[in-house]
């Protein structure tokens, strides 16, 4: 049985996703299974979700695909190379046989070519070189890789593509006989501006900002309309200024030596961040003041969740070395159904329909990535705008939804 695996966000769905979804129909039959692995209550720019995951692989499913399954937050809140090697374990383990993103520009060859190179590249000189201007790994790697393809090097420019190069060098790591199938991406992942397809980040400001609905309800897929107006009425989104002062909390209430033994606390910063966020009235404000070119916005984000959360770098280590240790359902469509009947003959990791039934079939590993996504969801749906929502353990009320039911 084909199947394609997405990884993917859904923050909230889209008809951009939805137009994937259908390419991939139109293009490989419609007997094929269409995985998504989605980012649960936490998202790998290092904040809660602003809707919940049940809703999120609801929607998925609504509109084509067949099953959605959670990627861990253990893999979810890292960069690029770490949040790709997460999605391709869990893909390949499942027994996928290809996967899908979309990409600005590019095709699968040139991808294939940057990634053979990237692998192979020594970029420890272009790091050294750019010590003292903070130079981060990625940016090193992008100055090797343009230096050794130089015809290939507008590419790097673009951030979808930069995370294809990413899958491509998963695979070939961990997933040698998984296909890379990209898909022509109309727009960008931030436009400002409504367009044809409108942007998940444009969508969330405009909830966020109590935009009229007219301005972008036209960009959700017709099917997912009415839920999506429930939720809006019902005020079940995350309120961001509540999960800000969570990290201001807790980095007050933690010493710069516990802040050292979370991840990316890395040559004195937690002494920094220790005294700036003392001192910060907003947690805006305060990564403004630590933002250099080692730490740039999107890794303090990550390292704000680390300090909610307790992530410690030991655990994190051992996550990553260990991969994916289980494929938690969130929804499925009745041909899902038959994918999961076949996967569970062969599959190298256990399926979790249940929490409460997942103690005996989890390792010790998989049960702390499990407690994470737990206590991930937990403090999400504490964010949340409507105070009669903020309770907690809804990880173990929910069973996998069984589409299409919205």
């Amino acid at each position: 049985m084909d199947s394609i695996a997405i990884i993917a966000e859904y923050n909230p769905f889209h008809k951009g996703h939805k137009k994937m979804i259908d390419i991939l129909r139109k293009t490989y039959g419609t007997h094929t299974i269409i995985i998504v692995l989605m980012s649960g209550s936490f998202v790998q720019r290092g904040e809660p979700a602003l809707f919940d995951k049940w809703k999120r692989a609801a929607w998925a499913v609504s509109c084509g695909a067949d099953c959605v399954f959670e990627l861990p937050c253990a893999f979810v809140l890292n960069g690029a190379e770490a949040f790709a090697a997460g999605g391709i374990r869990l893909a390949a383990q499942l027994g996928c046989t290809a996967i899908s993103c979309g990409m600005e520009h590019g095709s699968a060859s040139d991808i294939t070519a940057l990634a053979e190179a990237a692998l192979s590249l020594d970029v420890k000189p272009y790091l050294a070189a750019g010590r003292l201007q903070g130079t981060s790994y990625g940016t090193a790697l992008t100055q090797a890789l343009t230096d050794a393809l130089p015809q290939k090097s507008s590419l790097l420019q673009y951030p979808n593509t930069l995370l294809a190069l990413e899958y491509v060098k998963a695979i070939k790591r961990y997933a040698k006989n998984l296909q890379f199938l990209p898909v022509k991406r109309t727009g960008t992942h931030n436009a400002q501006d409504l367009t044809t397809y409108a942007s998940a980040s444009l969508l969330r400001q405009a909830v966020i900002t109590a935009r009229s609905e007219t301005d972008y309800m036209q960009y959700i897929p017709e099917k997912n309309r009415k839920s999506f107006q429930k939720i809006l009425a019902n005020q079940a989104y995350c309120n961001y200024f509540r999960y800000q002062d969570l990290i201001l909390y807790e980095s007050r209430r933690r010493s710069p030596e516990e802040l050292g033994l979370l991840p990316a606390f890395q040559d004195g910063i937690e002494n920094r961040w220790k005294n700036i966020m003392g001192q910060s009235v907003t947690w805006q404000s305060g990564i403004e003041q630590l933002k250099t070119r080692r730490y740039p916005f999107s890794r303090l984000c990550r390292m704000g969740a680390y300090t909610v959360l307790g992530i410690t770098k030991n655990s994190m280590l051992q996550w990553q070395k260990q991969g994916p240790q289980y494929a938690r359902l969130l929804a499925l469509s009745s041909q899902g159904r038959q994918f999961i009947h076949e996967t569970k003959k062969n599959a190298t990791l256990p399926i979790v329909n249940k929490i409460t039934q997942s103690a005996d079939m989890l390792t010790s590993c998989g049960r702390t990535m499990l407690a994470l996504d737990i206590l991930a969801s937990d403090i999400q749906q504490y964010c949340f705008t409507n105070p009669a929502l903020r309770f907690s353990h809804t990880d173990y009320h929910y069973s996998p939804a069984v589409l299409p039911v919205l």
